[in-house]
């Protein structure tokens, strides 16, 4: 698994282990490992594509409140919707079509899909959940005897299983980084609600294209009614309650998925519903809500 356990824990499917390594950021996936299942034959084995297996892994992750980053190869990728041997059903391909669609799966270059699991780690200060343990790299990076980074990936290294269809790891519970939020209950006065609301401007884009300004309140759920200015066509991916903009008092911005149908990416990383990140200060956030991208001005 991932982290220090003992014996008698690793060999236990109990969901009671409790994880005792070092606690990262968010959890960056290997998708290319994880679509694929290897079916025992009389000779050897096969290996098949199940998107499922996707889905659960990252609903898994969510509920434990992590952000998450997935890669996948293009060649995986490519073979496993468009080729007429994949193993995919029709609504198989729809999942990864959709994930890729709303920026959730990002396609890696199939030589380099190591070092960038590796890289998005160290990037995002994440662990790396795979069933491959990256052997290859780090045995190379010893031989080269650069033993620091080898190390990172070895404390990275989240270990991926499987009981029939369900995934199997072994991660905390993230209740330090990222507090879950509290909606702002009804109790609140108008007046006090009038105080809390303010506004953040955001340039709002539709599959690349420029589709104007948008001034969002802070500390009041946002959803589809806040972008009746765009089309209709434009906002179906949008939820009615779809994500909440808080400010705490040291200023600092926090953003929330109200547990969205299509779900809420902050900078590259899809955040778990229900769970508070912060907004980084120094730059530019990308939020990405069903097929709607904001840019903070």
């Amino acid at each position: 698994m991932c982290g220090n356990m003992d014996d008698e824990r690793l060999k236990s499917s109990s969901p009671l282990r409790k994880y005792s390594g070092e606690v990262f950021d968010c959890v960056v996936l290997d998708g290319s490992n994880i679509i694929t299942q290897n079916i025992p034959t009389t000779r050897n084995s096969r290996k098949i594509f199940n998107a499922e297996r996707l889905v659960k892994t990252l609903n898994s992750i969510h509920n434990l409140g992590w952000p998450t980053y997935l890669g996948m190869k293009k060649g995986t990728y490519r073979f496993a919707v468009s080729s007429k041997k994949s193993t995919l059903t029709d609504s198989d391909r729809e999942i990864l079509e959709d994930l890729l669609e709303r920026g959730i799966l990002s396609l890696i270059d199939d030589n380099d899909d190591d070092d960038w699991l590796i890289r998005a780690a160290m990037d995002r200060n994440g662990w790396i959940l795979s069933n491959d343990r990256y052997l290859d790299s780090v045995r190379k990076l010893i031989k080269e005897k650069d033993y620091d980074l080898a190390n990172e990936i070895n404390r990275r290294s989240c270990k991926l299983e499987w009981v029939g269809t369900q995934p199997l790891f072994v991660l905390p519970q993230n209740n330090s980084q990222l507090e879950k939020t509290e909606i702002l209950s009804n109790k609140i006065t108008i007046k006090q609600k009038l105080e809390l609301i303010s506004k953040i401007s955001f340039v709002t884009f539709y599959e690349s294209e420029k589709k104007g300004i948008v001034k969002l309140p802070i500390n009041t759920p946002i959803g589809r009614k806040d972008f009746d200015f765009l089309e209709k066509k434009f906002i179906n991916s949008i939820s009615r309650a779809h994500f909440m903009i808080e400010k705490n008092v040291d200023g600092d911005l926090k953003i929330s998925d109200l547990e969205s149908k299509n779900g809420t990416i902050v900078n590259d990383l899809s955040i778990a519903p229900n769970y508070t990140v912060v907004l980084d200060k120094e730059i530019k956030n990308i939020i990405n809500i069903g097929k709607i991208q904001l840019i903070q001005i």
